[in-house]
């Protein structure tokens, strides 16, 4: 059995949604076969069979790793990485000792506390507890209550922040529903608030939701829309200038402030414009409206 050894003073932070795990960096190699080859005063050695990687208290396994000098370790074939009942999944890995760099590329599947990161590429800087995602970048939370898909993001672990763009999209899923969130920008400060940047659009079993951003406060189960805010059901189109959400379990009141204009159609048809408008939703069912304000409204009875 063969073995390296090497100690580094940098620490391995990442914190994906504030789930994964905190490291401090030692790493080691070890394999059944090596050969080192030396040129022009160079070492480039090679390790095969049944290699074993291990950074801190994470244990790769692969069938073959390279190490250049003390510049740069690859570990390809079959990589595999387990700590704590962790389990990190990836094709070709790369660590750069001097600037603390660590790259995970192709078919990245890390399972962190149950939690599921996927992406084709992850590069973490271990200098600033930062990493880079690109290209089908996905999550899925333990219970699979919370999922995200989106083609990059990053994660800033001393700040608590993550970012997720190029097209990403939300799903929050419920025993009867799925809500699905769309904006160009997904950001999760701190573990209790998710900001939508741009382009908003929320998709419920009672209606659709739109608007230019929002910001919600998931511990406090509520919310604001900004930008020309809009709800359409099948029953119900309101607008306004901001829009509140208010959510208790399966309820819901969705109040719109500020130039608020609604028009209602089930039985009847009801339009109202007032200062602020206000609905509540039991059970899928719009129970109450209330206008507030300057009101201005006129109903349409239909024949039947």
């Amino acid at each position: 059995m063969l073995r390296v050894e090497k100690k580094i003073s940098a620490i391995f932070i990442i914190f994906f949604l504030f789930l994964l795990p905190v490291y401090g960096v030692t790493y080691s190699i070890k394999s059944d076969s090596m050969i080192i080859y030396t040129t022009n005063g160079e070492n480039r050695t090679k390790f095969f069979n049944n290699v074993k990687f291990e950074m801190d208290s994470i244990n790769f396994t692969s069938e073959f790793a390279e190490m250049f000098e003390d510049t740069l370790f690859l570990l390809s074939d079959s990589i595999t990485g387990r700590d704590k009942g962790n389990v990190y999944e990836t094709d070709r890995m790369y660590f750069y000792p001097k600037s603390s760099i660590a790259k995970f590329i192709g078919n990245n599947r890390f399972v962190i506390r149950g939690n599921i990161l996927k992406g084709d590429s992850f590069i973490l800087d271990m200098t600033d507890s930062t990493m880079e995602m690109r290209g089908n970048v996905g999550f899925v939370s333990q219970n699979d209550s919370i999922a995200i898909e989106s083609g990059s993001g990053e994660i800033i672990n001393r700040e608590n922040y993550s970012r997720f763009f190029d097209n990403p999209l939300l799903q929050i899923r419920g025993d009867s529903d799925t809500i699905f969130v769309r904006s160009d920008t997904v950001i999760f400060d701190g573990d209790s608030v998710a900001r939508f940047v741009n382009n908003l659009d929320i998709r419920v079993k009672q209606g659709d939701i739109k608007g230019k951003n929002g910001t919600f406060f998931l511990k406090k189960n509520n919310g604001i829309v900004t930008g020309d805010p809009r709800y359409v059901s099948k029953e119900i189109d309101i607008k306004g200038d901001t829009m509140k959400i208010v959510s208790d379990g399966g309820d819901r009141s969705i109040l719109f402030y500020n130039h608020a204009e609604m028009e209602y159609n089930k039985r009847d048809s009801i339009r109202v414009k007032s200062d602020s408008i206000e609905i509540d939703i039991e059970k899928d069912s719009i129970k109450t409206i209330k206008a507030f304000g300057e009101v201005d409204g006129s109903y349409r009875r239909t024949e039947r």
